[in-house]
């Protein structure tokens, strides 16, 4: 029998960073595998339509996509309300993502009114940096709504352990049953031997930091670090591609020289083919996040055969190490990125790297093997029933203090 998903998100559009255009490519594989999934998106950044270079090919998938408006903190958009009272009919289960918004609430409510059991992907919301923002906001969210859409979900999605190890205690005040479906990657290892064969014979260090501009992103850091690796490597080039904040980035630049500044390129948003040849023409990703409850660009790179400079905090870090695809630095400072970055140029580190990058994409990081969890996970959700939550706690802030 069919699958019949409805899937719920405040936005598909690459300018909101990975996990959101990872909707649509979870799409495109859940359709492949007979799975009927429907979207219906927020648009923040057109009217009624995005582009189709931000998406890629959207040719056989439903997708539905509805204006944002004002609180835009909550990704308002009471257009969503009619499509997805026309849509939640007909569907076997419903697949939220995110949480403290708008589409959150209004999804999980009508889900309950028509009976069909809903899950929540958090997308990292319940990890303790995230939980550190916007406190007053989330809190007021909980006390409103939140504790009712937690009471009645089918359970929670987790991208990785340790962001399920985050909400460990939301799961048990909840009593709330979860599950662990890893993200993918656009780009498939397999095939990209070739691309990390001619990387090792090119006599180039070049570094790419490709990830929205920020402030966890630390691109500061990536910026700062230019004249400690130009000192080892006088052909050092890093491309900076994203946008965003782009003050974190100009304010790193005025304290270089001309001659290091004269090193880095601003490439803007990249998608499609730029963004490719990003990838191609780098030898090294870099990314010092302070949070990240997965990295989807981090498994891009990996993809595409480049060791990885990341922190302990962008989730699959412990991964990237147990391959040896990459360098784990211990701190968020200049010195430590650039010296990742130098034992990730080093020719004793880069050939071996680059191929351990390209099997552990291809063994962990496929939307196609995250779209085999999710039919997994949607037929658990339809088979068990929801367990009785009516005596638990109040829900405030997971790790939130007193004032924001």
């Amino acid at each position: 029998m069919t699958l019949n998903i409805l899937r719920v998100a405040a936005s598909v559009s690459a300018l909101d960073g990975g996990p959101a255009t990872g909707i649509v490519a979870l799409s495109r594989e859940l359709r492949k595998l007979g799975v009927d999934d429907v979207v219906v998106a927020g648009d923040a950044h057109g009217k009624g339509n995005l582009r189709i270079e931000q998406l890629g090919d959207l040719e056989g998938l439903d997708l539905t996509l509805t204006r944002v408006h004002a609180p835009r903190a909550l990704k308002t958009s009471f257009g969503m309300i009619p499509t997805l009272f026309r849509k939640i009919r007909r569907a076997d289960v419903v697949h939220i993502h995110g949480f403290y918004l708008f589409h959150t609430a209004v999804a999980a409510l009508l889900a309950k009114g028509f009976g069909k059991p809903y899950l929540i992907q958090p997308h990292g919301v319940f990890e303790p940096y995230q939980e550190a923002q916007s406190q007053k906001r989330k809190a007021l969210y909980n006390r409103i709504v939140g504790k009712y859409v937690l009471q009645q979900a089918a359970g929670l999605i987790f991208a990785t352990r340790s962001e399920k190890e985050h909400a460990e205690g939301l799961l048990e005040k909840f009593r709330l049953n979860s599950w662990l479906m890893p993200l993918g990657s656009t780009v498939s290892g397999a095939g990209q031997e070739n691309e990390t064969a001619e990387r090792n014979f090119r006599n180039s260090n070049n570094v790419l930091f490709l990830a929205r501009i920020a402030p966890k992103k630390r691109v500061d850091l990536v910026v700062s670090a230019v004249p400690l690796v130009r000192a080892e490597h006088p052909n050092v080039r890093l491309t900076i591609a994203g946008t965003g904040d782009m003050s974190l980035v100009t304010d790193a630049l005025d304290r270089l020289s001309p001659q290091d500044q004269a090193c880095i390129t601003l490439a803007g948003f990249v998608q499609g083919e730029e963004k490719t040849a990003a990838f191609s023409e780098a030898d090294v990703y870099v990314l010092p996040s302070e949070n990240e409850n997965f990295g989807i660009s981090v498994a891009e790179a990996l993809a595409h055969g480049l060791p990885v400079v990341i922190t302990p905090d962008v989730a699959i870090a412990d991964q990237v190490h147990e391959w040896n695809a990459g360098i784990v630095v211990p701190q968020r400072n200049v010195e430590d990125v650039a010296s990742g970055i130098l034992a990730a140029l080093a020719p004793a580190n880069r050939a071996t790297m680059s191929q351990n990058a390209v099997q552990l994409a291809d063994t962990h990081f496929s939307w196609e093997a995250s779209a085999r969890r999710a039919i997994d996970v949607y037929r658990a959700a339809i088979a068990n029933p929801i367990p009785d939550r009516s005596s638990v706690g109040s829900l405030n802030c997971i790790g939130c203090a007193k004032n924001e």
